[in-house]
């Protein structure tokens, strides 16, 4: 009996501990907004918000006469549609030009200034919201 009672309580908080993950897809419910000062990023153009930690095993920046390509990989339990509101705005603050926009389950951002490019993806896996900033010159 007892052995029953405890099974049912841990089926119980399985689901509501699923359903909960399953509302961070939602809009609103998937974390909070991108409000806290912006940190600084090895590209002196591209700022971050502060609710975004680097993830520096998945990042690499290559740097050469005056000029720097790479990859920056962040995570933070931050709402998808703030930060696309958040990248939109202070990218455009920093000169840099929105070229296009995909909207799916993978956010992309895709900027241009100067001879380079900048790939924004922001999407969400595993309770996180993952952004990936791709930077690299343009021919």
């Amino acid at each position: 009996m007892a052995f029953r009672k405890i099974s049912m309580i841990l089926v119980s908080v399985g689901v509501l501990v699923l359903l909960g993950a399953g509302c961070a897809h939602l809009p609103g419910l998937g974390g909070k907004e991108a409000e806290s000062a912006p940190q600084s990023t090895d590209f002196d153009d591209i700022q971050v918000p502060g609710e975004l930690k680097i993830e520096p095993d998945k990042s690499f920046v290559y740097s050469s006469a005056g000029f720097r390509a790479g990859i920056l990989h962040y995570t933070g339990y931050v709402e998808i549609n703030s930060l696309v509101d958040y990248f939109s705005t202070t990218m455009t603050q920093q000169g840099w030009r929105l070229r296009s926009t995909f909207r799916s389950p993978k956010m992309v951002l895709l900027f241009e200034k100067n001879q380079k490019a900048a790939l924004i993806m922001i999407y969400e896996k595993m309770l996180l919201t993952h952004v990936e900033i791709w930077v690299a010159p343009m021919a």
